[in-house]
């Protein structure tokens, strides 16, 4: 009896995992998205009349869930562009400078904080700055911090320098 129980048992184990022809596939899916960062550049200057600050509107409004980067044109080395994200703080003979940045869905403010007089300062640190804002799509911005690099960013969301729509 224990022979014929532990041959059905094995019979219907096999007959159990035997597996058909394959069913056909089955409907699309609903397409999916694809999400790009905003990028935009500016040009400004601070002075005493815009009070060491300068709002810029965003041509396209972010969305609540995306974060908004700002990175200043420092320097060019070898005919590349080296790009610092805000905030940057200098140490000058007058005292501390910084550059920095708030943003809202709608626009960007950019700014400049000193603990002397900016009056002091010749045009080079007030005059023509070129700045580039970038907004990080939710979907990206848990996998970029606020200090990345302007290179990490841009390779991360495939941003190239075209893609920068200036405004003026």
């Amino acid at each position: 009896m224990k022979k014929i129980s532990l041959v059905l048992i094995l019979m219907g184990l096999l007959v159990a995992s035997c597996e058909g022809p394959s069913g056909p596939p089955g409907p699309a899916g609903a397409p999916g998205t694809y999400v790009v960062g905003k990028t935009y550049e500016y040009n400004i200057s601070f002075s005493s009349s815009n009070d060491y600050q300068l709002s810029v509107d965003l041509p396209q409004e972010a969305l609540k869930s995306d974060v908004v980067l700002a990175y200043m044109l420092f320097d060019t080395f070898d005919g590349e562009n080296v790009w610092r994200p805000l905030p940057q703080t200098y140490m000058l003979p007058e005292g501390l400078l910084v550059y920095n940045y708030d943003f809202t869905r709608f626009d960007v403010k950019f700014y400049m904080d000193t603990n002397f007089d900016p009056i002091l300062l010749n045009d080079t640190w007030k005059v023509n700055h070129k700045l580039r804002v970038v907004v990080v799509p939710s979907d990206f911005a848990s996998k970029i911090s606020k200090t990345a690099s302007y290179e990490e960013v841009t390779q991360a969301l495939k941003i190239k320098e075209v893609d920068f729509k200036k405004i003026k």
